[in-house]
């Protein structure tokens, strides 16, 4: 990526975010937020920022955090997020009062002992959302054609490792361009955290 001119990577990284957006299914998230509403959200992994629209009319503070500065000024453009901070998550502290946490399509990019590491540290977190290929792929050209090698996949989650921490999980198939593309990933987990404090509109 280095060698491309900066028109030529700027239109690259608009195809990337064009697909992504695809990707995310604007109904389901709009379903699985319901009536919520949150204090503080944090947003680990937040890359370009995909997930603030869906987050921003229910929480008072939104966080992204995420590795990649590309990812962040991405991000930084949709004004949808109240703060945006450039760290590798699993070095990122929980600000004290953190009442939820969204790691869409991230847990799986980690070793498996930094995920439960993150895991650990999300115990007291009173929502927790997280999302993840219920297969693993390797995602090398992915990562190679994001520019990104963050975005190789390092570890596979079943539903029993959510399961024994407490979380609800859910198992959803694909629909649309992510059901044509179902030899990558055929399904979804989405595993869910709440405590009986949560507050709804």
């Amino acid at each position: 990526m280095a060698c491309l001119g900066g028109n030529e990577t700027s239109i690259i990284t608009r195809l990337r975010e064009s697909v992504y957006n695809v990707f995310r299914e604007t109904g389901f998230y709009q379903q699985l937020l319901g009536n919520l509403r949150f204090a503080y959200t944090v947003d680990l992994g937040c890359g370009y920022g995909l997930m603030g629209r869906y987050l921003r009319s229910h929480t008072r503070y939104l966080v992204g955090v995420d590795v990649d500065k590309e990812s962040l000024e991405r991000a930084r453009k949709k004004k949808l997020y109240d703060e945006l901070v450039q760290t590798d998550i699993r070095n990122y502290d929980l600000p004290i009062g953190s009442d939820s946490v969204f790691l869409v399509e991230v847990i799986e990019h980690l070793p498996r002992r930094d995920g439960e590491a993150i895991l650990r540290r999300l115990k007291w977190v009173p929502f927790v959302c997280i999302v993840t290929p219920a297969r693993f792929y390797d995602c090398s050209l992915l990562a190679k054609f994001a520019g990104n090698k963050a975005q190789k996949h390092q570890s596979l989650w079943t539903r029993a490792d959510f399961e024994r921490l407490g979380y609800t999980v859910y198992v959803r198939k694909y629909s649309g361009l992510r059901r044509f593309l179902g030899f990558f990933f055929d399904c979804e987990l989405i595993a869910i955290k709440r405590e009986s404090n949560v507050s709804v509109f």
